[in-house]
């Protein structure tokens, strides 16, 4: 464990898995307290106690929790500053996963409409939420970032990930709106951004594409969690990667290699192993 982060205070939704779990992992390396969540209460823990193992970091807690009901959400805040007295970096990684492939090329109709009720309430709903509860204590302490999560579509404009763009474009905008509220407000030391990932490497979303998806998916190129994912958050958050409060930062093959540029770091390529 490193003294960088020490004293810190990191809370992250979806950090049982994927990029969540890379960035806890990366935050407690640098010796930051972390409390991940998701709804898992055994397999979330058992997660807890792999990555304070692994970052010889004890200040690991595991509290779950899920983002679509606000009992949840007000548990898990409350748990953390009850715990640690604060929260400094709020990273919302919770997204709902179920069904990648059946989904993304879904158009308008009774079945997708019901899918989107489920994909709202977790990703843009599950976020707002989180933001509803974490941000006034962030404005208390006049101190903290917020990481919120869209994706390429969303800036893209895909034909495909409709639902997933409806619900995703949401918390772009929230990020841009509750920017400038701490403009207005004189809230000069709470920073929020979202970033916009593209193709991260899952086995189990992977396997779900269609091959026309897969083909497509590696001709642009995959990022890693750890590698790529986390890092950037992290750069983010300690103020290494430069951006106005408010912005979008896109995460992708064709980008990722200069934002590493940008902060003086080696870029590696990720080939994944199917």
């Amino acid at each position: 464990m490193e003294n960088e982060l020490l004293g810190k205070v990191a809370l992250i939704t979806g950090g049982r898995e994927g990029m969540g779990r890379a960035t806890a992992e990366l935050l407690a390396e640098k010796g930051s307290s972390v409390v991940i969540v998701s709804r898992n209460k055994e397999e979330l823990e058992k997660v807890a106690k792999e990555i304070s193992k692994l970052t010889n970091n004890e200040n690991v807690l595991a509290i779950d929790g899920d983002v679509s009901k606000i009992v949840d959400v007000e548990n898990v805040v409350n748990e953390t500053l009850k715990k640690f007295g604060r929260i400094v970096y709020l990273v919302n990684f919770a997204g709902y996963n179920l069904d990648y492939g059946k989904i993304s090329p879904m158009r308008p109709n009774p079945e997708a409409a019901k899918i989107l009720e489920k994909i709202i309430n977790v990703d843009l709903l599950g976020t707002f939420r989180m933001i509803s509860y974490v941000e006034p204590v962030m404005r208390r302490q006049n101190y903290g970032v917020i990481i919120t999560v869209a994706s390429t579509p969303v800036l893209d404009v895909w034909e495909n990930d409709l639902l997933f763009q409806i619900a995703k474009v949401g918390n772009k905008q929230m990020t841009e709106v509750i920017a400038k509220q701490h403009k207005v407000d004189g809230i000069s030391g709470v920073k929020i951004y979202c970033i916009a990932p593209g193709n991260v490497f899952n086995r189990s979303t992977y396997e779900s594409l269609t091959e026309e998806q897969r083909k497509a998916a590696d001709e642009e190129g995959w990022l890693d969690s750890r590698m790529h994912i986390a890092k950037i958050v992290y750069w983010l958050i300690i103020g290494k990667l430069i951006r106005e409060s408010g912005s979008t930062i896109r995460i992708d093959a064709p980008t990722a290699p200069s934002i590493f540029k940008e902060v003086g770091e080696e870029y590696k390529q990720f080939i994944p192993t199917k």
